[in-house]
């Protein structure tokens, strides 16, 4: 039982010290701006981090804020959510998020 303790403190604490660290960060964070965000009026980022299906539902994370159709964020609502795009709009503005950059594809000549 005495072990268990141990280890169960060791793992609580090693949880602690790192548990606010992102383990997918990039080691250097650039000046850019992602793909997937955008500035708002106010000059603050919206990044799109991900978008989850769960059945037929569809939820996206937006400045590791979890959102739903309808929900609000700043000044803006959630309009729509689709497997690569999340759909803001507020009464001046629409902002379309996307997970990932816009893709050409170029086609092979023959």
């Amino acid at each position: 039982m005495f072990k268990f303790m141990i280890l169960f403190c060791a793992v609580s604490l090693v949880n602690v010290a790192y548990g606010s660290t992102d383990p997918t960060r990039p080691l250097l964070q650039s000046n850019r701006i992602a793909a997937g965000s955008v500035l708002n009026n106010k000059n603050k980022k919206l990044e799109l981090q991900s978008i989850i299906k769960s059945g037929e539902r569809l939820t996206a994370v937006v400045n590791d804020k979890l959102l739903k159709q309808g929900d609000q964020i700043g000044q803006y609502q959630v309009s729509k959510i689709t497997n690569s795009y999340v759909l803001l709009v507020s009464d001046d503005n629409e902002l379309k998020l996307s997970m990932f950059t816009q893709v050409v594809n170029a086609q092979n000549e023959k």
